[in-house]
């Protein structure tokens, strides 16, 4: 039997999800593997093999700096993300950074009457395609990254985030 590559045993594997914790784990609804598996499907569904992306749990004092330093608000807000899309020397495309403030999505999934897994699975797969390039600031494009979204919530066997809104309209 010839010896394993060492080379293709030092490549990780893909995709690669790093989970940065800015608030103690036993806070979050949500734990580090079931987050990696929400991306790592996403991704798959995605078609993006040799990506990596970086996960932040974060409080709200963390967000609002988040949000004062590069986004539009002096508030906290439930999720940012911050697109790279830079391939380093394996050829792994280093997609991106999401925040996720769990305060925030804990406030909206009890605010909204929803399971806070659920809303923060949605937060997770929203930042994510934020990343790939999907946004919501114009009509067509809003419905487009909702029917994304929905759909991966979906394969991950959750329900539709906007048809308890859609039903109260």
């Amino acid at each position: 039997m010839a010896a394993p590559d060492p080379v293709k045993s030092e490549i990780p594997d893909y995709p690669a999800v790093d989970i940065q914790w800015g608030i103690d784990p036993e806070d979050c609804a949500v734990d580090e593997v079931s987050m990696t598996e929400w991306i790592v499907c996403c991704a798959d569904e995605l078609s993006l093999p040799r990506v990596e992306v970086s996960l932040r749990i974060v409080n709200s004092r963390e967000m609002t700096d988040l949000n004062k330093r590069y986004g539009n608000t002096q508030s906290s807000t439930n999720v940012l993300s911050f697109p790279n899309g830079v391939k380093d020397e394996s050829g792994c495309e280093l997609l991106g950074d999401i925040a996720v403030c769990a305060p925030v999505v804990r406030a909206e999934a009890t605010e909204q009457n929803k399971s806070e897994v659920d809303h923060f699975a949605h937060m997770v797969v929203h930042g994510l395609l934020h990343l790939c390039g999907y946004d919501h600031q114009v009509a067509g494009e809003a419905e487009k990254m909702e029917a994304i979204e929905v759909k991966l919530l979906h394969k991950l066997g959750f329900k539709n985030p906007y048809f308890e809104i859609e039903c109260h309209e």
